[in-house]
């Protein structure tokens, strides 16, 4: 269910060269383009500021608590490299919902397992299970994105394919 899959994933850093084969060239210049946007010292490093900041023009949304446990798994105490950090963004990426883990989350609150969330019944879970992820604007959001017919109900594997193409 949700529950289990909103919490935060472990963000442990996997050696470089297979974190490199499972991002695109694409990805890796623009994690590149961020990184150097937010090393204004050019150290070749980010603080724990840094580091939320970048991940943040990347469109995540990291806690203070991830970001330190970000740092601390890069094996340092106060900053992340360029290579830690595209290691790290690799395995947070691969970690990432599937559409099928997303429809199997909204199922279980699918009270007539036809396929549909109640608008309201989505708002809750991104409160309640969010884990504070989203502000009221972004939830807002996710259900206008949902398209909700007159009595309040989401196609939630409609939303699945909305919210993964929006990345």
């Amino acid at each position: 269910c949700i529950r289990d899959r909103v919490s935060t994933q472990s963000t442990g850093v996997h050696p470089l060269p297979s974190s490199m084969d499972f991002l695109s060239q694409e990805q890796i210049s623009e994690f590149k383009e961020a990184f150097t946007l937010f090393d204004v010292e050019k150290t070749g490093s980010l603080s724990k500021t840094g580091l939320k900041n970048v991940m943040r023009q990347l469109g995540l949304k990291p806690t203070d608590e991830e970001v330190a446990q970000m740092i601390q798994d890069s094996g340092s105490k106060k900053d992340i490299t360029f290579e830690a950090f595209v290691s790290m963004m690799a395995d947070k990426m691969s970690k990432m919902d599937t559409p099928a883990e997303l429809n199997k989350a909204f199922s279980c609150f699918d009270v007539k397992g036809q396929g549909y969330i109640l608008d309201s019944e989505l708002r809750r879970v991104l409160t309640e299970y969010g884990n504070g992820k989203f502000n009221d604007k972004e939830i807002r959001e996710i259900v206008k994105m949902g398209d909700p017919d007159e009595d309040g109900y989401i196609d939630y594997e409609r939303l699945t394919k909305k919210l993964l193409s929006s990345n």
